[in-house]
């Protein structure tokens, strides 16, 4: 008798090539913009590194959690029917399968991403209300960073919110 392995467990490649792609698409446009109009490359966490904006990666670093708790919590109902075997060249020797989820699956959990960073948290804004969505959370944290950054506040402590 063979023991399956976790399909979550297959799939931690894929969470990884998702937060990759949230990372890129989902920093926000505008939050996104205002760091790279800093020093992009020059970060405190991750190294420098071509084509690797470290300091939008040291942001990033932020709300990983929130993503990484999302794709954790949706992938628990993932069937094997909803992934594919690619076959990848990994370099001029090697070539090797990947299991990946496949378009309906991807376009489902990223539909379901988008909605949950339109969801709202406790963390009071910037200048009325106490609530917000993740997204705005976000775009309020980078203009933060970017002032303290150009010394324009003499402090920053980013707001966390705790899981949705």
């Amino acid at each position: 008798m063979t023991t399956q392995q976790p399909i979550v467990a297959s799939v931690s490649h894929k969470l990884d090539r998702m937060v990759s792609m949230i990372s890129v698409g989902k920093l926000n446009k505008n939050a996104n913009d205002l760091i790279i109009s800093l020093e992009p490359y020059l970060g405190f966490l991750h190294s420098e590194a071509w084509g690797k904006p470290s300091l939008v990666c040291d942001f990033m670093e932020l709300y990983r959690y929130l993503v990484e708790d999302f794709l954790v919590q949706n992938s628990a109902n993932f069937k094997k029917k909803d992934f594919i075997m690619e076959h990848e060249d990994y370099s001029k020797n090697k070539a090797g399968k990947r299991e990946y989820l496949n378009n309906s699956a991807t376009n489902d959990l990223t539909r379901k991403l988008y909605s949950y960073f339109e969801s709202t948290v406790e963390v009071e804004r910037m200048r009325h209300g106490k609530r917000q969505t993740v997204e705005t959370l976000i775009n309020e944290e980078a203009f933060l960073l970017a002032q303290y950054l150009r010394d324009e506040s003499e402090t920053w402590t980013p707001r966390m919110p705790s899981l949705i």
